[in-house]
């Protein structure tokens, strides 16, 4: 009898031995997103399973729904750049894999309620998460095994301090009550891994945002210079175009400038 196993010294046996025992990788969110959540036209112009392709920095925060170490993420985008994207599949994920409350507010209930009925809903039509949600589930409240989501406005101080969860998620923060963040964060104070997700376009640097991102440890995603091909930090103020990038008349060459 003969297998193809060949270990040439003990050096290679240990090595071995050491994968036997090793503890399985655990699955990221984002691998997790990319086989369960499938994004139709109605959510994104490149129809398809999730993936990070063309938003690679939304890799890291998405773990941070899973590691449970983390108490507060603060997502400082600007608009249409898969910030909310970013809380979709995260919530997803924890809803699936966690039975815990989760407490979702929006600046108004109404934002909230067209929220749930579209992008929300829409997830949940994945073949592989479309019967996880229980029928009994509402446009303002969604159960899914063990997990409890509940939706709101933050206009509604009785609405924020209802419910209290492990996770709480506050929606474009910068248009909220001056006092509704710390009536939120409020309701997971007696959960040992509360965790704060707080999203939001920036306003003034004394916003609710920016004290929020201020707090944490301010996270950048950094992409290779065009140039030098060190890394930077892409800001709009950094983008300085051509003056031969125009066309007679002043207008912009979009060729050019690409």
């Amino acid at each position: 009898m003969t297998t193809g196993l060949q270990l040439a010294d003990e050096k290679d046996l240990a090595q071995y031995a050491a994968t036997l025992w090793a503890r399985p990788r655990e699955e990221t969110v984002a691998e997790w997103l990319g086989r369960h959540v499938y994004l139709t036209t109605a959510e994104t112009e490149h129809a398809g399973w999730w993936s990070p392709r063309l938003t690679p920095f939304a890799v890291e925060p998405l773990e941070c729904f899973r590691d449970r170490n983390i108490r507060s993420l603060a997502l400082m985008f600007g608009s249409q750049v898969a910030k909310t994207m970013i809380v979709i599949g995260g919530t997803a994920h924890w809803m699936v894999n966690h039975a815990e409350r989760v407490h979702w507010a929006f600046d108004t209930v109404d934002n909230a309620r067209d929220f749930s009925r579209t992008r929300w809903a829409d997830i949940w039509k994945s073949p592989p998460l479309a019967g996880l949600v229980n029928p009994d589930s509402t446009v303002m409240s969604m159960q899914v095994g063990g997990s409890y989501l509940k939706f709101t406005g933050s206009n509604s101080r009785g609405n924020l301090k209802s419910t209290p969860s492990t996770l709480q998620i506050g929606d474009e923060v910068e248009e909220w009550p001056d006092t509704a963040i710390y009536d939120l964060k409020q309701r997971g104070k007696a959960r040992s891994a509360s965790f704060g997700v707080w999203a939001s376009s920036p306003g003034l640097s004394t916003g609710p945002i920016n004290v929020e991102f201020e707090a944490g440890d301010q996270r950048h995603y950094y992409v290779p210079c065009y140039h030098c091909q060190g890394l930077i930090v892409l800001e709009k103020k950094g983008l300085v175009w051509s003056k031969d990038a125009r066309v007679p008349g002043g207008a912009w060459d979009l060729e050019q400038v690409r």
